[in-house]
């Protein structure tokens, strides 16, 4: 990203997460900490103990819960951001940054994990099972998105991300699960499905996102 588009995002989210109540209009609804899936697998999301939460990560994965379809519960937020990640790396593109390997249901990032439990707790998602974006959450997205793909630069980044979204939005999560498993890997020297992976096999690592 660039300097000045890095700034302005990272201001405008941390303005947004601040705990003093600056915008009336948008009350913050927080997660009950049992309703959190982090407390319910004993990871407590704090700065920690838990990864810090990028910002344009926390965009992007509110986009992708806004505009992907259905949601409920975990599996097919995973999954939509895994799909998002792999099609753009095969372009040679990248937007969000979340690290995916091979686990029990397939393809799973505890980075984005812990940057959804990040959005319920600062109230830019509703609760964990539908995933529905709040007002601040579509405030937020109101203000970034337009900004992002204002640019020329992210033209094709987004409409990949679009793309993407789109097929994901027919699709429950088992589904895009089964997707998942029926990708072929080179590993070593062979070539075998996600689910012949061992646990923990890197599928998806992203350095640096490429918009600006």
């Amino acid at each position: 990203m660039s300097a000045p588009n890095s700034f302005w995002c990272i201001r405008l989210y941390e303005l947004l997460t601040l705990d003093n109540d600056i915008y009336p209009r948008y009350k913050k609804k927080r997660l009950a900490p049992e309703q959190c899936r982090s407390h319910r697998e004993n990871v407590k999301v704090s700065s920690t103990s838990a990864p810090q939460v990028e910002p344009l990560n926390a965009v992007l994965l509110l986009y992708m819960l806004k505009n992907g379809g259905s949601y409920f519960g975990n599996l097919k937020v995973q999954k939509v951001g895994f799909f998002t990640e792999f099609n753009l790396l095969k372009k040679n593109l990248a937007a969000s940054t979340f690290h995916f390997y091979r686990w029990n249901w397939g393809p799973y990032s505890k980075d984005l994990n812990c940057t959804y439990d990040e959005m319920g707790y600062r109230g830019f998602v509703s609760d964990e099972r539908s995933s529905r974006v709040t007002a601040l959450g579509q405030f937020l997205l109101d203000m970034a998105i337009p900004e992002l793909k204002g640019r020329s630069e992210n033209e094709a980044i987004f409409e990949n991300i679009d793309d993407t979204l789109r097929w994901c939005s027919i699709r429950d999560g088992s589904q895009l699960k089964a997707e998942a498993y029926r990708l072929r890997w080179e590993y070593d020297g062979k070539v075998v499905r996600t689910g012949d992976l061992p646990m923990r096999a890197d599928l998806v690592r992203v350095e640096e996102t490429k918009v600006i």
